[in-house]
């Protein structure tokens, strides 16, 4: 499996044009807004510029952080702000952040600043003490992929990250309430090729403590809230896909921290599970929650996962079921929940027949595993059959089957 990284903090630059405002004029003002999502204003009142900053988007619970650098030195001009400096805007209303003095009114002027922005507050503070719901239905149950600090892309900026294995089609649930600040769902499936890494589809939201949890990869047109949404956790917000720059359907999940106006990181968190009431994402476990309140006890084999199939395909089993054709190949199926080196032994049996034993050893870092079996081609071998399957010498599962 190779997933990809999720969508990188959205950033902007604006360069403040120079100004040269009738020096009759008594007021003078002009706004520059960027992509329709933040705005700056310049106000003039004789020889005061003052400058603002407002939000441009449909909900006053969204907050960003702005930075602004000078490009050159400021033209006919003077401030007592030091540059660079950040701010939060938090809300619509326009904020004024710096104030400038003209030194000339008779003659241009120009501050010479750029800004940039992203969502999220610097000042965000982790609530890291409540866990997370699970991003999917409850009663499902999907295995992580690679957890934090994963060798293949979870490092770095992205070193608490989450990769949930699921099938396209998957709903996608909000973990923590919040409002919506961003989604994207036009791009198709992803490819492990450069030109993908900016094609996610994605779903962020932000948290009331400050942070942003970020859902990427979802499926074409599978979005399914919109920007300044309120969500609850729980409430459905996407379907997951395989889009950007990945090979396998898998849901991305992370939560970050604004650092500065352009550069965020991902934050440790964990789940309320069937298993515990806060868990940290291991890699190769299954997850689930149930929400009856009883805490499961992990162990190596589900025996409700243990099953006959006629082949394995890219690490999933398929054409399972209990009747199977008379010299036909049989596998027993058996996904380990937690990888380990376990023995495995299966019986087949049927009365007047001898038994088929298939009896080894796993490997520690197996995620599954199965035993295959040749049934006898004979007409003999027609009837009623049962396979035995043990784990460490005890006995976990007995299914009965039929040969054709």
């Amino acid at each position: 499996m190779k997933p990809s990284l999720p969508v990188a903090a959205l950033s902007i630059a604006l360069l403040f044009a120079a100004c040269a405002p009738d020096a009759r004029a008594a007021d003078w003002r002009q706004e520059y807004c960027h992509g329709g999502a933040t705005c700056m204003l310049l106000e003039q009142n004789g020889s005061t510029v003052d400058m603002y900053l407002r939000n441009v988007f449909p909900s006053d619970e969204i907050v960003t952080t702005m930075s602004f650098r000078q490009t050159a030195p400021m033209e006919n001009l003077r401030t007592d702000a030091t540059f660079p400096f950040t701010r939060v805007i938090a809300g619509t209303a326009p904020v004024k952040v710096l104030t400038f003095t003209i030194i000339d009114t008779t003659k241009r002027w120009a501050p010479n600043v750029t800004y940039y922005w992203q969502y999220g507050s610097i000042a965000a503070k982790h609530d890291a003490a409540r866990p997370y719901e699970l991003p999917f239905e409850r009663g499902k149950r999907f295995r992580v992929g690679q957890a934090f600090n994963g060798k293949i892309t979870h490092h770095g900026e992205f070193a608490y990250s989450v990769d949930f294995l699921m099938p396209i089609g998957t709903p996608i649930h909000a973990a923590r309430e919040g409002v919506v600040i961003a989604v994207e769902g036009r791009y198709g499936e992803g490819r492990l090729e450069p030109a993908y890494k900016e094609r996610n589809n994605y779903v962020f939201i932000l948290h009331p403590d400050g942070t942003i949890g970020r859902y990427v990869h979802m499926v074409k047109d599978g979005i399914s809230v919109k920007v300044g949404q309120h969500v609850k956790a729980g409430d459905r917000i996407a379907t997951s896909g395989n889009s950007g720059y990945s090979d396998s359907p898998h849901l991305h999940f992370d939560v970050a921290r604004v650092l500065d106006e352009r550069r965020s990181t991902t934050v440790p968190f964990a789940f309320r599970t069937d298993y515990a009431n806060a868990e940290k994402p291991r890699e190769a476990l299954w997850y689930s929650f149930s929400g009856d309140g009883a805490h499961k006890v992990r162990v190596p084999v589900e025996p409700s996962d243990v099953r006959l199939c006629r082949r394995v395909v890219n690490n999933e089993f398929r054409e399972c079921g209990n009747e199977f054709a008379a010299g036909s190949k049989v596998l027993v199926a058996l996904p380990l929940g937690v990888p380990g080196a376990y023995r495995v032994k299966t019986v087949m049996r049927k009365t007047g027949a001898p038994p088929i034993v298939s009896d080894f050893r796993t490997h520690k870092d197996w995620w599954y595993t199965y035993a295959t079996a040749e049934l006898p081609g004979a007409h003999s071998a027609a009837g009623e059959w049962i396979v035995e399957v043990f784990l460490d010498g005890k006995k976990i599962r007995e299914i009965p089957f039929r040969v054709r």
